[in-house]
């Protein structure tokens, strides 16, 4: 079975690299939509990965119409060519339940759906007991919490062309959270709030971001069986 994988970045000189590492693992076919990041950021994964770059320009950063537009458009070029594609943010890792699969590969590779939502999870910093992340060690063993978060209950796995709705958290014809059909066993684990040094360098530059306060209200203790898998 064929795996292409791919997400769409700017500037992500931390998670770009995190990302990368992690998806070869499941895949060599890696691509990486780069809307207009500086070359000084790209440059470093350029040579330390091998990923098929797709250049694309737009004046406004954030322009969700115009982001869902050039994903759905990759992911139709994609599914020409492969049998699997997945699309996942530069700050979001699928993992899988060990006690049922091997790996992300085993779990695309028994799961035959047309479309597969993950359930969703922010993970969180403990800010009066955790320390900034080390990005180059495993990423679970340094957090306690993550929040199950129905946003990033999101469809990630895909063998059909699909129609996100813009932020690409659902898709047209399921718009409410309530009826998604998420799938116990993968689980999207969402960074953003894992290093709030990180989260909050981020949020000066280009705005946006989660609200730490209703993440840290619903946390809850990660399992341990998936502190190896990220």
């Amino acid at each position: 079975m064929n795996i292409a994988f791919f997400t769409i970045v700017h500037n992500e000189d931390i998670f770009l690299d995190l990302w990368l590492r992690y998806y070869k693992k499941f895949s060599p076919i890696l691509f990486v939509i780069n809307h207009d990041s500086a070359e000084e950021v790209i440059r470093r994964d350029r040579e330390n990965h091998k990923f098929t770059e797709i250049q694309v320009s737009h004046d406004r950063l954030h322009d969700a119409g115009w982001m869902k537009e050039i994903v759905e458009e990759q992911q139709r070029k994609l599914l020409a060519e492969f049998d699997t594609v997945v699309y996942v943010e530069a700050d979001e890792y699928l993992i899988v339940d060990p006690s049922k699969y091997k790996d992300l590969k085993d779990f695309i590779e028994k799961n035959k759906d047309s479309r597969i939502f993950a359930t969703g999870y922010n993970v969180i910093q403990d800010q009066e007991n955790e320390t900034p992340l080390h990005w180059q060690k495993p990423i679970l063993q340094q957090r306690k919490y993550w929040s199950p978060t129905i946003p990033y209950s999101k469809p990630v796995i895909t063998r059909i062309p699909i129609n996100w709705v813009a932020g690409f958290h659902s898709t047209t014809d399921i718009p409410d959270d309530k009826n998604k059909p998420m799938n116990p066993y993968l689980i999207l684990v969402h960074l953003r709030l894992a290093d709030l040094d990180e989260h909050n360098n981020r949020r000066r530059v280009s705005g946006g971001g989660e609200d730490y306060g209703m993440v840290w209200a619903g946390r809850q203790e990660i399992p341990k069986k998936f502190k190896k898998l990220l």
